[in-house]
């Protein structure tokens, strides 16, 4: 009995781990950003402000939470590029803090 609480325990730390590790995302992402260059996004940095994850993402009609370039693409309503720009500029202006301007984001090669 003692075994199976143990292996059960050692289960539920590893998924409560796991799932932390997932929602935490990577440091970093970089998009392709079309001819004005790549844009390097610190996610990381966005969460260590306590920036809430819904500003950002938001959930499909099915309600899961998808990758952006899922649902916004080049021939859908809101494009990725205005999805992007329309949240990140946006929130960036509101707050006055972060890169407004387009070669704060954007890098040519």
């Amino acid at each position: 009995m003692k075994r199976i609480a143990s292996i059960i325990a050692v289960v539920f730390a590893l998924v409560v781990i796991t799932s932390g590790v997932y929602a935490a995302g990577k440091d970093a992402y970089e998009f392709k950003g079309g001819a004005m260059g790549k844009v390097t996004f610190n996610h990381k940095a966005h969460q260590d402000m306590g920036i809430n994850c819904q500003k950002c993402h938001h959930k499909d009609e099915a309600g899961k939470e998808q990758v952006c370039s899922t649902c916004h693409t080049k021939d859908s309503k809101v494009k990725s590029k205005d999805a992007f720009h329309n949240s990140c500029k946006k929130c960036h202006e509101e707050g006055k803090k972060g890169p407004t301007k387009c070669g704060d984001c954007h890098k040519k090669k």
